[in-house]
């Protein structure tokens, strides 16, 4: 896991503020890649309605990002719709 920081940059809109979390080793094994862990956060805000103030918009991006593999620096955007 040498690609990921293991942090996760919460920012709240509302109130302007950011804070910073560890994310768990396990979900990045479990989840590889970008979408894979944002797929996996987005599980626990589905209960909401898309346009509630509550529902994160996650970018995310895979282990070998700011390396020379190629595509590896895009970023994937996890949401609920509406």
């Amino acid at each position: 896991m040498n690609g990921w920081t293991g942090k996760i940059l919460r920012v709240d809109l509302t109130k302007g503020t950011s804070w910073r979390e560890d994310l768990p080793p396990e979900l990045l094994h479990a989840y590889p890649g970008g979408r894979g862990p944002g797929v996996r956060l987005m599980r626990d805000y589905c209960q909401l309605p898309p346009d509630d103030p509550q529902m994160p918009l996650i970018f995310a991006v895979g282990p070998l990002c700011g390396t020379a593999a190629p595509t590896a620096a895009r970023p994937g955007v996890t949401f609920l719709r509406p």
